[in-house]
């Protein structure tokens, strides 16, 4: 009988010790994606000493940034050994709360590069009456101007706060609430660029506590100052004034002309490129969100 107990004992313990193993290897997981995360937001913190801070450039840094954090968790995943088809329903409903606000706030970033796309056809315009039409191809060139932002966003929170799920379970959470917290201070920070409204991004701050640092002193800083705006479309305007004052005095100014039209040219390229970046990201949030829906099905 003492026997017996002995070896329940050590059959115990063994299993206990392996439990903690599994808990110290799935903690060491999640503080080597949390790190991993953090190097991602200090390369986009790299980047606010040059130029191109406050461009539709380091607009699209941001989003790929989003897209890294995003493939960092998927990564994560993986090295847990925990598929979705494992995922109890905390996970679950964190991740699809969580896919769907990215979905709005896509949607919002898309409705922003279009109204920018919009905001360049009356300059268009202006340029191809300017040999015949010059008086009314001034009266066309008007700077491009941002609207004040009105989208309202309303986060999707997760109902449930049970706190008895796996060890597996818990640090999933963390590492979603991970990619939540810099997603959304990302897209605060792309929307109030594009906007040229600071409201986007306190609104947003709301939702996120991250980037409570020097690169959120230095976004918060850009936008406070008085009609901000993104380096390319000050550029525009520029360009705009420059060609208005001479067209103004009854001279062709070809030169100021063709600087406008390259400054639109490359103006348009770039949003045309944030465009491509927004439909690709939005499939792969969509293509997340079916994925984890078919393994829900799987499992009825």
């Amino acid at each position: 009988m003492v026997l017996l107990v002995e070896r329940f004992s050590k059959l115990y313990t063994k299993l206990e010790n392996m439990h903690h193993n599994d808990e110290e290897a799935l903690s060491a997981s999640l503080q080597r994606f949390q790190i991993h995360v953090s190097n991602i937001v200090t390369e986009l913190s790299s980047n606010t000493t040059s130029s191109e801070f406050l461009s539709l450039a380091y607009v699209h840094l941001c989003l790929q940034m989003f897209d890294l954090i995003n493939k960092a968790f998927a990564k994560f995943v993986v090295e847990i050994n925990y598929p979705m088809i494992s995922w109890e329903l905390q996970p679950i409903d964190e991740f699809l709360n969580c896919s769907l606000n990215f979905l709005e706030l896509l949607n919002s970033v898309s409705s922003e590069i279009s109204y920018l796309k919009q905001a360049r056809l009356p300059l268009a315009y202006a340029l191809s009456l300017l040999e015949n039409q010059p008086s009314l191809a001034v009266q066309n060139l008007k700077n491009i101007e941002v609207r004040k932002f009105s989208h309202e966003f309303n986060e999707k929170v997760t109902k449930s706060e049970d706190n008895s799920g796996s060890e597996m379970e818990r640090v999933v959470l963390e590492a979603l609430m991970e990619v939540k917290g810099f997603g959304f201070w990302l897209f605060g920070v792309v929307l109030a660029f594009l906007s040229g409204d600071a409201k986007a991004y306190l609104d947003m701050k709301i939702f996120s506590d991250k980037m409570e640092n020097c690169l959120g002193l230095k976004v918060e800083k850009a936008i406070s100052e008085k009609g901000f705006a993104l380096k390319e479309i000050k550029e525009v305007n520029f360009a705009v004034n420059s060609l208005a004052s001479v067209a103004s005095t009854g001279k062709k100014g070809s030169e100021a002309a063709e600087d406008l039209r390259k400054r639109l040219e490359g103006y348009e390229k770039t949003l045309d490129t944030l465009g491509v970046e927004i439909d690709r990201l939005f499939a792969v949030i969509l293509a997340g969100r079916n994925e984890l829906m078919a393994t829900i099905r799987q499992k009825e």
